[in-house]
């Protein structure tokens, strides 16, 4: 399975390489701005960009129809897709952990600083859960629009209820609990995630 991560990160060794100039330059301007926020966003989106082309490639290449032919299980190929998105992921948190410390002001809460970050890497989680099924389901090219709206729907809908005043602000301690639970929940929802995953690509034909 390590293997199949390596094909991946091979894949996308000229790719990587862009994201990592875009991200620094994100980092420097969120750094002097004191505001990480643009910085946070991007390094939710480019993980899932990386994990969305590493499909376009495999599509391309037919690689899965080569890959079979080696002794390798149908669930080591998802599991390896779910470990790239993890360590695309925790990378892109560890950039994003450290853009916010430089950019925090002197004596600022290191909880507090550090919050958002863990915020975004959990939106990021939840979003590949939904987006990877997703596009075992109805292939790359099919998925490019549902993919966008993840990201637009709940964005959308927020923007709405902010602006009409119709949201409610949820208590402190809901928030806590939220928090506290918010790891299981994660793991609940990756391994749901990776079940899917794994019977669609076991019933697919090559």
């Amino acid at each position: 399975m390590l293997g199949l991560v390596c094909k991946d990160f091979y894949n996308l060794a000229k790719y990587l390489r862009t994201m990592l100039i875009a991200i620094v330059l994100f980092g420097v301007y969120a750094v002097m701005l004191g505001d990480v926020s643009i910085f946070s966003v991007m390094a939710l989106i480019y993980p899932m960009m990386s994990v969305l082309s590493t499909f376009s490639y495999d599509n391309y290449s037919k690689f899965d129809t080569y890959g079979l032919c080696m002794p390798l299980k149908r669930s080591q190929f998802v599991g390896a897709r779910y470990l790239l998105t993890l360590i695309l992921l925790g990378l892109s948190t560890l950039l994003n952990c450290a853009a916010a410390v430089l950019a925090a002001e002197r004596g600022a809460n290191l909880g507090e600083v550090l919050l958002p970050c863990y915020v975004y890497f959990a939106l990021g989680m939840l979003l590949c859960c939904v987006m990877i099924p997703v596009v075992y389901r109805f292939g790359v090219e099919r998925s490019r629009l549902i993919v966008m709206a993840l990201f637009l729907i709940p964005s959308i809908g927020f923007l709405v209820l902010f602006k009409s005043g119709g949201g409610f602000t949820p208590s402190e301690q809901a928030i806590r609990t939220l928090l506290y639970a918010s790891p299981l929940l994660l793991l609940a929802a990756l391994g749901l995630s990776f079940l899917i995953s794994r019977h669609i690509f076991a019933k697919k034909e090559f």
